[in-house]
């Protein structure tokens, strides 16, 4: 290249690059002045903070409720238990399928036994502290539960009025109260009664006993329908301790001490002279034999006198729905008081709750349970269903309402207790603690080791009396408070 080309690029090279300098060291260009706010609308915020967002116009608030929604009610779990026939079985679990459809936020499981079966379970199921909320319970067993602790207190439920007792009479609701507090409601009045097979008589040619009749007076009627009517007189029942109870009660004494400590009576020759007249009854086959009974496991759907083989049996009055329903409710029957020992002074029946429901203190929902409680005692729909299964309704409401329902077995339970009324011993106190062990099944002493003993020929009357005396008292000493 030349020299004059080469001093030619570097002159454009050096322009070039002052051009550069000069543009890098220029001024910043004045900014244009922004759009006047007209004098109507607010000025513009300054640069250092953000312009505020355009609000929306607030909606037209709706009216505030009057009262807050209701929470959804929380899914509860209830477990419940009873003994009984099958026909109450049935109509329990129908009251329950009620219930749910009236609460369908509680499901209740149900278990059901026969009497024994019923307080071998319950007895195991508190020895393991797994007891359901509900439990049937009986008027012989509830002092001893609750002395156990095992049954919650339902006053406050009551006094809230979750299970409502406005229509229920006084009389209906002390039997569930110990020591001033009420454990148990009464699902139903109840008393003893003979129920006699009428036709059964007529076709042996014997006449209906008087309806104040003594146990000599039963002792004749029942030879005299084994000897003209080839029929046992009597079932099964005569093995029941229930017998021992009312002996006494007509003779005006309890069989327990007013404190539960000893017996409460002091003949007991009363009680020799009924176990002598069974063992007589029995070896003229005007009884069967108890040896019999305990093989073919009898019950109220498989009773002699459902079968047509015993023209008299023994029962609570509320098993009168459920026996005639086995035995066929037009059966022809007349129902009498218990017959009494000689000399009596009052009736040797007594009214009582049929039975209760209970909560059981380890439940943990307490006032659901006793909101079933309730709809069992108060419900009309409910009581139509059961229809005095389990005894006359306590609520006279109830009793007024189901009327109309009434089938011949009802009325005939009905009609019964409204006489049974007059006569009646009056009730005695629960049993006391340690009772249990002494009666109330076919476990308990006075049906192992006396009853038994004597119908199998293993021991005479005299001295299972005297044996059951010292045996008795042994325990409920024990059992003292």
């Amino acid at each position: 290249m030349s020299v004059f080309l080469k001093h030619r690029a570097l002159i454009v090279v050096c322009v070039i690059a002052l051009a550069l300098c000069i543009a890098a060291c220029a001024p910043a260009p004045t900014p244009v002045p922004p759009t006047p706010v007209p004098p109507t609308q607010a000025a513009a915020a300054p640069a250092t903070k953000a312009p505020e967002p355009t609000k929306a116009p607030e909606p037209t608030k709706a009216p505030a409720p009057t009262t807050a929604p209701t929470a959804a009610p929380q899914p509860v779990e209830l477990r419940i238990a009873w003994w009984g026939s099958q026909n109450r079985h049935d109509r329990t679990i129908k009251v329950i399928e009620l219930f749910q459809k009236k609460y369908p936020n509680i499901k209740i499981a149900y278990d059901f036994a026969l009497w024994d079966d019923y307080w071998v379970k319950m007895n195991t199921q508190a020895a393991g502290n797994n007891l359901p909320d509900i439990m049937q319970q009986d008027y012989a067993q509830i002092a001893s539960w609750v002395s156990k602790k095992q049954l919650l207190a339902l006053d406050p439920y009551i006094a809230d009025g979750t299970i409502n007792l406005k229509n229920v009479a006084e009389a209906s609701i002390k039997g569930g109260i110990l020591d001033g507090k009420n454990y148990a409601i009464n699902l139903g009045n109840n008393t003893l009664a003979y129920i006699l097979d009428v036709d059964a008589f007529k076709k042996a040619g014997v006449d209906l006993p008087s309806d104040k009749w003594t146990w000599a007076d039963f002792e004749k009627t029942a030879l005299a329908l084994r000897e003209k009517g080839n029929i046992y007189g009597a079932d099964n029942s005569l093995y029941n301790w229930e017998y021992w109870r009312g002996l006494y009660l007509a003779m005006g004494q309890n069989i327990w001490s007013a404190d539960g400590t000893q017996l409460g009576y002091t003949d007991d020759k009363i009680f020799a002279d009924f176990l002598k007249m069974a063992v007589r009854l029995q070896q003229a086959k005007a009884a069967p034999m108890r040896a019999e009974e305990i093989a073919a496991k009898w019950n109220v759907e498989n009773n002699l006198f459902v079968k047509g083989q015993a023209a008299m049996t023994w029962y609570w009055t509320n098993q009168i729905v459920a026996l005639l329903n086995a035995a066929g409710e037009n059966r022809n029957v007349k129902l009498m008081t218990l017959p009494v020992p000689a000399g009596a002074k009052a009736g040797a029946h007594y009214m009582k709750p049929s039975m209760f429901f209970s909560v059981t203190a380890n439940s943990k929902h307490p006032k659901e349970a006793a909101m079933f409680i309730d709809f069992f005692t108060n419900s009309v729909e409910a009581n139509e269903i059961l229809l005095a299964e389990r005894g006359v309704p306590i609520s006279s409401a109830v009793r007024d309402g189901i009327k109309p329902k009434l089938g011949k077995a009802q009325v005939t339970m009905f009609d019964f207790v409204a006489i049974a009324e007059k006569t009646a011993a009056p009730i005695p106190p629960p049993d006391p603690p340690g009772s249990s062990e002494i009666s109330g099944s076919d476990a308990s002493l006075i049906v192992t080791k006396i009853i038994e003993p004597v119908y199998y020929g293993k021991l005479s009357a005299d001295d299972a009396v005297a044996q059951l005396r010292k045996e008795a008292n042994a325990i409920l000493a024990k059992n003292k408070k």
